[in-house]
């Protein structure tokens, strides 16, 4: 599956849809459909709603400074995201 996008780990461009009941579990934004791995490396990527692209990088340490609101290829807006991010920010 190719995602329009070159991984920012290992520069591959081909990914599977993989399920991480983990990510899925701590991360409100990350679902079934949006969440592929890299075919090279591993890495794991949510991907764009409406384009396909992959836009953010997701794992367990995850930092709210690493994570993009909108994709970079379409601009459109993550609003599972964008509420993370605000909730985490109240919180914080």
């Amino acid at each position: 599956m190719s995602k329009k996008t070159d991984c920012e780990i290992c520069g591959n461009s081909t990914y599977h849809e993989v399920e991480s009941s983990i990510l899925i579990e701590r991360y409100p934004f990350i679902t079934p459909k949006n969440l592929v791995e890299c075919s090279k490396c591993g890495a794991r990527y949510i991907t764009c709603s409406n384009c396909g692209s992959i836009f953010n990088r997701v794992h367990l340490a995850l930092d709210i400074f690493q994570i993009k609101e909108k994709c970079p290829k379409c601009n459109i807006k993550n609003k599972e995201l964008s509420d993370w991010i605000l909730n985490f920010r109240d919180h914080n």
